[in-house]
């Protein structure tokens, strides 16, 4: 009689033991019969110290500070006003809540008042000319545009490109600068308008263009193209042809 209650007892405990862990009780239903029949509770005892803080790991308790992310100071100013507006840009081409809206307005377009976001890559080029010359103004000739203010299937329709100038700056510079730091890109120089067009075509080919002014014949793969990503490179025909 005394054998078969001894198993009940153990079958019950197994029971018990194995809904306590499923439930993960820190005060278990075990230990509270194991105590009653006077046989020793082999679970550790719950620790007294403090919860780790929130940016802790809790398995490592290692402190995780997370990073900064770089950015840079744009100041703009819109073909259309002389006004000169700053902007935070994170260099990877994203911008915080605030500064979106802000942002999209200043870069609508200029002949139906439309807006739309620019795309996180082209902003991520203008990032990285505002750090290239710091402080100075970036004048905005056109970004986004409306249809069918621009060429077929314009990268400006869906907000991927922007027309633009540096104040104090040789355009040809900026055009070099641009063609030489990015890829998947678009860039066109426009010598009589004075000005850099540049878009970002993510899987696409790099292109790169001259022309006079905007709906002239444009001449692609010129040889500054080049030369911009072959420093020190010099053609032939520069030496004395033969």
């Amino acid at each position: 009689m005394k054998l078969g209650s001894t198993r009940i007892c153990l079958a019950a405990l197994c029971v018990v033991t194995l809904a306590d862990l499923a439930l993960r009780r820190e005060a278990s239903v075990f230990s509270v019969l194991t105590g009653a029949l006077g046989v020793p509770s082999f679970f550790a005892q719950p620790s007294s110290a403090a919860a780790p803080p929130a940016h802790m790991s809790a398995r490592s308790r290692i402190e995780v500070t997370p990073l900064s992310r770089p950015s840079v100071t744009v100041k703009l100013r819109m073909l259309s006003s002389p006004e000169i507006s700053s902007f935070t840009l994170f260099t990877d081409g994203t911008v915080d809540l605030a500064t979106e809206p802000v942002l999209k307005h200043s870069m609508h377009c200029r002949r139906t008042g439309r807006e739309l976001p620019l795309a996180r890559g082209v902003l991520a080029m203008l990032a990285s000319v505002a750090e290239q010359w710091p402080g100075q103004v970036i004048d905005i000739v056109s970004a986004f545009r409306s249809p069918p203010f621009g060429a077929p299937h314009s990268k400006h329709f869906i907000g991927h490109a922007i027309d633009l100038r540096v104040e104090g700056v040789k355009t040809t510079k900026l055009r070099d600068f641009i063609w030489r730091s990015h890829h998947e890109v678009g860039v066109g120089y426009y010598l009589n308008e004075d000005f850099v067009h540049m878009d970002w075509r993510p899987g696409e080919p790099d292109m790169a263009w001259s022309a006079g002014h905007e709906g002239d014949q444009a001449d692609y793969n010129p040889r500054w193209a080049w030369t911009a990503r072959h420093p020190g490179w010099v053609h032939p025909c520069e030496r004395g042809c033969t």
